[in-house]
């Protein structure tokens, strides 16, 4: 409905590897309503601790707010300040104590229209390079792609849940090697305090590479590498951890 309402679609990637796109519109909308679906939902898997989906929405609004700005878009400028306002209103509400939640509805509903903001953004604005919007929704996608890409691995469905998210295992040391098991509500909000930094590195990233397909391409390639490689680390260091049990205090 969007791409019909809008007369928009994604018909250049920056990837010479999808040139089909430029066969015609039913290919294009159909790789763009998977790809928007798809962002909507990773939004929606990333909403597991207080302030965490809405902390990375609010960076990306402001991701998106500072290409349309540096190209003199201020319609798109306006439309992420308005998005921006309105989950910065319920952010105070769900960090650090979870008063109010997105839940799936809200979660699907941001992920959506930030996606097709960035849609409007690259239509009305061919300079930008496209996977400088990608690098807007690096977090959720990567950590989707990630999760799609592990199941399999560990014998498991793609559909059957698991808590090997990032943020997830962030928590879980974060409770174990900092706080202790009785401190569970404080490692919530701190997990997010430590994860939101991490999301934030794409976006800025990308206010510097917009103009040139190849770094926005480099740059996206460079932190999945760099997510991946924290993964592994954080997972041995979990199971050495768990072979050696938790380290003697210093007073001890």
């Amino acid at each position: 409905m969007a791409a019909v309402l809008f007369n928009t679609w994604i018909t250049d990637t920056g990837l010479n590897a999808l040139w089909f796109l430029t066969y015609g519109p039913v290919i294009s909308l159909i790789f763009t309503i998977i790809l928007s679906g798809g962002i909507a939902h990773a939004v929606n898997l990333i909403d597991g601790l207080n302030g965490l989906a809405m902390g990375v929405t609010m960076l990306i609004a402001g991701g998106l707010g500072g290409l349309a700005y540096s190209v003199g878009d201020t319609t798109i400028l306006t439309l992420c300040g308005v998005v921006l306002a309105s989950v910065v209103g319920l952010f105070v509400f769900n960090f650090p104590i979870g008063k109010i939640f997105l839940g799936d509805a809200g979660a699907y509903s941001m992920g959506h229209l930030l996606t097709w903001i960035g849609i409007l953004l690259l239509s009305r604005n061919p300079q930008i390079a496209p996977f400088s919007v990608m690098l807007m929704f690096f977090w959720p996608v990567m950590d989707m792609l990630f999760a799609i890409a592990r199941r399999p691995i560990r014998g498991r469905s793609v559909s059957q849940p698991d808590r090997l998210h990032f943020h997830q295992l962030v928590m879980r040391a974060i409770e174990l090697v900092v706080l202790g098991q009785k401190n569970k509500t404080l490692a919530n909000p701190l997990a997010t305090l430590v994860v939101l930094p991490m999301a934030a590195l794409p976006v800025i990233a990308a206010q510097f590479v917009y103009e040139t397909d190849r770094m926005s391409v480099y740059a996206f390639l460079a932190f999945m590498a760099l997510f991946i490689l924290t993964f592994l680390v954080g997972i041995y260091c979990a199971r050495r951890y768990a072979k050696v049990g938790k380290p003697r205090s210093l007073h001890q």
